[in-house]
């Protein structure tokens, strides 16, 4: 939302219009590509809760380890593309960040 703070603050004077192009290095320099769809990647955030009862590697009985349910939970999501969707078709699922504690 920076580019409504530049326009409200009169940093650009007489806007007439905005356009956003993102870079691919894939391109050669001085060329670019258009595309019916999706051409780049979109984020969507989304958050699990588990709770678990930690314990002792003495003692696995007395625990459900949630290290492990995070873990299968992780390669479940990662098989969504690879197992669901033809490989014709353009996805990524990525977990960049989990926080245990």
């Amino acid at each position: 939302m920076a580019l409504l703070k530049i326009i409200e603050t009169h940093a650009l004077k007489d806007v007439q219009a905005v356009l956003g192009f993102h870079n691919d290095p894939s391109r050669s320099v001085g060329t670019f590509a258009i595309k019916t769809g999706a051409i780049t990647s979109a984020v969507d955030r989304f958050e699990f809760h588990i709770k678990g009862v930690g314990g002792h590697a003495a003692k696995p009985e007395q625990c459900n380890d949630p290290v492990i349910v995070l873990a299968q939970l992780i390669n479940s999501i990662q098989s969504i593309v690879s197992r669901n969707l033809s490989a014709f078709d353009e996805a990524v699922v990525t977990i960049g960040t989990n926080i245990m504690w």
